[in-house]
C-alpha cells in the first residue's frame, strides 16, 4: 500500500492520472449515467457499466479514485497469499510470493492509476480462490461456485477482457474435480449468463450484440495498423487514412470523407461498421503472414518486460526484474508439472495463455506490463515456486558433490 501511495504522491503521479486518455471514456460515461440515470449512451458500448458507476458515485474525484485504487491493488497481496496456501505452498513461501507480487512494478503502477485494473484483477484474483475452495469443499461447493461466478461478472463489467475465461477454467476444473460439477456448472453458468446479459443489452440498446465495441477498433487501427505500416513503410498518419477510407468503400461510403483532418477510428461503431473494420483488419493480416508472425515476439516482449513511464535507471531496474519474473514464472511451471502439482501448472498456464494470447491477437504495439498487471498474483506464486525448486536442486547437487570429494 506504501508503495502505490507514493508512487501516487511522487513524481509519476501526474503522468499515471492521465490513464492514456481512457480516463475521459469513464469520465463520459459516469456523465451520460448521471444524465440519463441508465446505460443508452454509446459510451457504454465501448466501456461496460463498473467502473464508470464507481467514477460517478465518487464524483469524478481523481484523489479519491487514486485512493480507493491503491487500496484495491494492495489488497491483491494478502489474497495473491491465500491462492498460494491453495495451491500448495507453505507458510513461508506464500508470504514471499506476496512479497514479490507487492513490489512487482507493473502491479504497482496500474494499481495507482486512474483505469478499471485495480477492481477487475481484484475480482479476478477471488473468482480463483473462490474457485479453488469450490473445488475443494466436501459439502455445498456450489455456493463457493457461484460466488466464483459473481466475482468474475463483476470483474467483466469492470474491464471485459475476462469475458471468456470461465471457458477454459470452467473446463479445467471440471476435468480434474469431476465430482466437484455441481460447483464448476454454477461458476461457468454465472459466468456466462452475466456476460451475455451486457451482449443482450448492447444487442438491444444498440443493435450490436457485443461485449464491447472495443475489440474491432484494437484489431484495426492497432494490429492490422502496425503490418500496413511495415508493408508500406508510410508514417501511420497515411496509414490510418488508408484504412479509414477502405472501411469506408467496404460500407459502400464516399472514401473522400476521410481525410488527415478526419480520421475514422470509430470506438463506438454499428455492427456494420464493426464488421467492415474486421474484415479489413484480417485481409491486411492475410497479406501481410510473416510481418504477423515476425512482429509476435516484440508484443510479447512488451507485455512482460517494458513498464511505460518510466525512464533512466528505474526503467531498466523494471526490466531487470521482468526479466528474472518470468524466468522465475517459467521455472514454476516446470517444476509444477515436476512436482505434479497439477493445479499450479493449469491455473497459471490457462490464465497467463489466455490473457496473453488475447492481447497478441489484436494489438502488439501501445503494450507494456498493463496487459499483464492482473497475472502478478499468478506470476509471483509460480515464480516463488520455481526457484524455491531451484534453490532445492541445488542444494542436492551441492551435497552430492561434497559426499563425492570427502574420503570414504
Amino acid at each position: 500500500m506504501g508503495l502505490r501511495l507514493g508512487l501516487w504522491f511522487g513524481w509519476e503521479g501526474v503522468v499515471l492520472r492521465s490513464n492514456g486518455g481512457d480516463f475521459a471514456h469513464y469520465i463520459q460515461a459516469a456523465q451520460a449515467f448521471a444524465r440519463d440515470g441508465d446505460f443508452s449512451d454509446r459510451i457504454f458500448l465501448l466501456r461496460p457499466p463498473l467502473f464508470p458507476l464507481v467514477v460517478y458515485a465518487l464524483d469524478v474525484n481523481q484523489d479519491a479514485l487514486l485512493l480507493l485504487n491503491s487500496v484495491l491493488g494492495a489488497l491483491m497481496v494478502p489474497l495473491g497469499v491465500v491462492m498460494a496456501r491453495q495451491f500448495g505452498l507453505g507458510e513461508r513461501l506464500a508470504l514471499l510470493a506476496g512479497l514479490v507480487g507487492a513490489l512487482d512494478l507493473g502491479a504497482i503502477t496500474y494499481s495507482a492509476f486512474l483505469g478499471p485494473e485495480p477492481s477487475a484483477n481484484l475480482l479476478l484474483l477471488a473468482m480463483m480462490v473462490l474457485l479453488l475452495a469450490a473445488l475443494r469443499a466436501e459439502r455445498r461447493g456450489w455456493l463457493w461456485g457461484v460466488a466464483a461466478g459473481l466475482c468474475l461478472v463483476l470483474s467483466v463489467y469492470s474491464r471485459p477482457a475476462s469475458y471468456l475465461i470461465w471457458i477454459p477454467l470452467g473446463a479445467w476444473a471440471l476435468l480434474s474435480t469431476p465430482r466437484a460439477w455441481r460447483a464448476v456448472l454454477s461458476f461457468a453458468l454465472l459466468g456466462a449468463l452475466g456476460a451475455g446479459a451486457w451482449i443482450v443489452h448492447n444487442g438491444r440498446t444498440f443493435d450490436f450484440y457485443t461485449m464491447t465495441s472495443t475489440s474491432s477498433y484494437t484489431l484495426l487501427y492497432y494490429r492490422a495498423a502496425s503490418l500496413e505500416r511495415l508493408a508500406s513503410g508510410d508514417d501511420m498518419d497515411t496509414v490510418y487514412v488508408r484504412l479509414g477510407q477502405r472501411v469506408e468503400v467496404r460500407l459502400g461510403r464516399d472514401p473522400n470523407t476521410v481525410t488527415r483532418e478526419v480520421l475514422y477510428t470509430s470506438l463506438t461503431p454499428t455492427a456494420a461498421e464493426a464488421d467492415a473494420m474486421q474484415a479489413e483488419a484480417w485481409a491486411i493480416i492475410r497479406a501481410n503472414p510473416h510481418y504477423y508472425l515476425a512482429t509476435l515476439p516484440l508484443g510479447l516482449y512488451r507485455i512482460y518486460n517494458s513498464t511505460e513511464h518510466y525512464g533512466g535507471g528505474v526503467r531498466w531496474a523494471d526490466r531487470a526484474w521482468n526479466a528474472l519474473f518470468v524466468l522465475g514464472t517459467a521455472l514454476g511451471l516446470w517444476a509444477a508439472w515436476q512436482h505434479r502439482n497439477f493445479a499450479l501448472f493449469w491455473c497459471v498456464l490457462l490464465v497467463g495463455a489466455y490473457f496473453t494470447l488475447g492481447t497478441l491477437a489484436v494489438k502488439t504495439s501501445a503494450s507494456d506490463t498493463r496487459m499483464r498487471s492482473m497475472l502478478t498474483p499468478w506470476m509471483a506464486v509460480a515464480c516463488v515456486y520455481g526457484y524455491a525448486w531451484l534453490f532445492e536442486r541445488w542444494q542436492h547437487w551441492r551435497a552430492a558433490r561434497k559426499s563425492v570429494l570427502l574420503p570414504a
